[in-house]
């Protein structure tokens, strides 16, 4: 994933965006995934589970990160995004 999707990291002289790119936005996506289907996909005739407000900070302060990972090289992001989306469903 790393020769084909991390354009910009020459422009990086940090290697921050080198660093999200290899470890897959270092994890954010598999730990929302984690936390907030911990009980499973939604199901449409229930009501959802009300979040404690832990898994809400957490989950505000990882998509803050995602937010300012996407200002600093948005493609990157994306295909990350999309790279784990793929796996996790399988």
């Amino acid at each position: 994933m790393t020769s084909v999707f991390c354009d910009r990291i020459s422009e990086d002289p940090s290697h921050l965006t080198l660093v999200l790119c290899q470890t897959e936005l270092v994890g954010l996506m598999q730990l929302l995934y984690a936390m907030l289907l911990a009980d499973g996909p939604p199901r449409h005739s229930s009501t959802p589970t009300p979040l404690t407000q832990h898994t809400l900070a957490i989950t505000m302060a990882a998509i803050k990160a995602l937010n300012n990972a996407a200002i600093l090289d948005l493609r990157m992001v994306q295909v990350s995004v999309v790279y784990v989306g793929s796996r996790t469903s399988e």
